[in-house]
């Protein structure tokens, strides 16, 4: 009986998906997804306007997702990314925490105001000061 249950151990380690360093040059696609090596990557724990999606403020509607798709190719600025899977989503997305350099794109894409750390799996993400990136 050991020897079944130490077979199938190594047969549910060796199914499983490997998690590994994703590097190359990245396409943007919205405010949270990246391409890298034609591998759709969403940033792991935060969350951006879609790229049709529109908001308000005082002065009206305005199409934020078109400006967080912007800002998110700014901070990439055409550079090799490297993203450190962290795991899959639903929809068989990698999920990972990517950098530009040494720059988390994530965290910079909270600190600069165009995404919101997503609670429902974790705040591992925080503003400068420390404190939560929401509410």
């Amino acid at each position: 009986m050991r020897h079944f249950s130490n077979a199938l151990a190594l047969l549910l380690f060796a199914a499983a998906p490997a998690l590994a360093d994703i590097t190359g040059p990245a396409r943007v696609v919205d405010g949270d997804t990246l391409h890298v090596r034609s591998i759709r990557i969403r940033l792991v724990d935060i969350d951006a306007p879609e790229r049709r999606q529109t908001c308000w403020r005082a002065s009206g509607e305005f199409r934020c997702g078109l400006r967080a798709t912007a800002v998110l190719r700014a901070i990439v600025g055409g550079r090799d990314v490297r993203c450190v899977e962290k795991g899959r989503d639903r929809y068989r997305r990698v999920l990972a925490v990517c950098y530009a350099g040494k720059v988390d794109i994530g965290g910079e894409l909270v600190r600069r105001g165009w995404a919101l750390t997503y609670r429902r799996y974790g705040l591992t993400l925080r503003s400068p000061g420390g404190r939560s990136a929401v509410g």
